[in-house]
């Protein structure tokens, strides 16, 4: 009786021991989540010069370990770099404007007061998290050259465990494929672009933390509604008023000329009009994607989000069906 007890209840056994190992699963690599998700989105940007220069090598090994070690030096790299100037220039921004006389910063004075001193208390606390960042870039390096190295074979495997009939496995894939190209070349890529035309802009003509604003214009371009013009054009009046007219004039070329093509032509044609991405889907992926796993939540939130609404898509359209 009891055999035959356990023979009908098999099956959720099995899915019961399922569903404890991946949520196991989970909590093991829940720490380096974003490491993981980081080199997903490296992969995808550098494959394409990861595949021509396997062309040319013709040794996969040999060709996926020198784009980790380019792009450690590239791009990794000078990100620590960039992460530690960005906290120099906030503490720089956060100092001049508690001490400014313009009436309408001194009335930000009081909150100044207090968010300066928890900045300055966290300090010794980024310094104790060194170690772990280097184990995170390790295994972002780590997990990027299996990406390089084995990216087809692991995107087949994906393709066939996917649990849906051929027709809606073809329509998500589409649909990730065009998600995917939205949010890491659309905007991401996009919002670096014009992110490092204000950085080098603000530095020529002389407004303070360059670097800091350039963050700022990055996070604004992917936001719907915002965009670099908020930045620029009141940094421009400003150096006006200032009585700088020349500085004023090259930020508004700068912004004019360079910046708003990105915006209004290069993200358009990046993004196309197949992705339908919905600016609410946008601005809550963006601002929910950060709070849930830092910067790279920015190409991850709207993602979630836009796979969720394509599952939606088809099973709405299969019930029609």
């Amino acid at each position: 009786m009891k055999a035959i007890s356990l023979k009908k209840n098999y099956p959720y056994i099995i899915l019961a021991l399922f569903v404890l190992v991946l949520i196991l699963s989970f909590i093991v690599v829940q720490p380096f989540i974003v490491s993981f998700l980081s080199s997903i989105v490296l992969a995808y940007l550098f494959y394409p010069v990861y595949n021509k220069l396997k062309s040319k090598i013709g040794n996969e090994t040999v060709s996926a370990f020198l784009m980790v070690i380019a792009l450690c030096a590239v791009v990794i790299v000078p990100s620590y770099f960039a992460i530690d100037l960005l906290i120099k220039e906030s503490l720089l921004l956060f100092d001049k404007l508690s001490t400014s006389s313009l009436p309408l910063l001194q009335s930000f004075s009081p909150i100044i007061d207090k968010v300066t001193p928890l900045l300055f208390g966290k300090a010794p606390e980024l310094v104790l998290t060194i170690p772990y960042f280097l184990l995170n870039l390790f295994i972002t390096l780590f997990i990027l050259f299996y990406f390089f190295k084995d990216g087809d074979v692991i995107l087949k495997k994906i393709e066939e465990i996917i649990p849906l009939k051929r027709k809606d496995k073809n329509l998500f894939i589409d649909e990730f494929k065009k998600i995917t190209h939205a949010t890491v070349y659309g905007m991401l890529l996009t919002g670096v672009l014009q992110a490092l035309a204000i950085i080098i802009t603000f530095y020529i003509f002389g407004v303070s933390s360059p670097f800091l604003w350039g963050f700022v214009v990055l996070i604004f371009s992917i936001l719907p509604g915002l965009g670099p013009a908020v930045i620029w054009i009141p940094a421009a009046v400003l150096k006006y008023f200032d009585g700088n007219n020349a500085a004023a004039l090259g930020i508004a070329l700068v912004g004019i000329l360079v910046i708003t093509p990105i915006e209004s032509f290069l993200k358009p044609k990046l993004i196309g009009d197949k992705s339908k991405l919905h600016p609410i889907v946008i601005l809550l992926g963006v601002l929910g994607g950060i709070k849930l796993m830092g910067f790279i939540g920015v190409v991850f939130g709207p993602w979630i989000l836009a796979i969720f609404a394509t599952f939606v898509k088809a099973y709405i359209k299969k019930i029609e069906d």
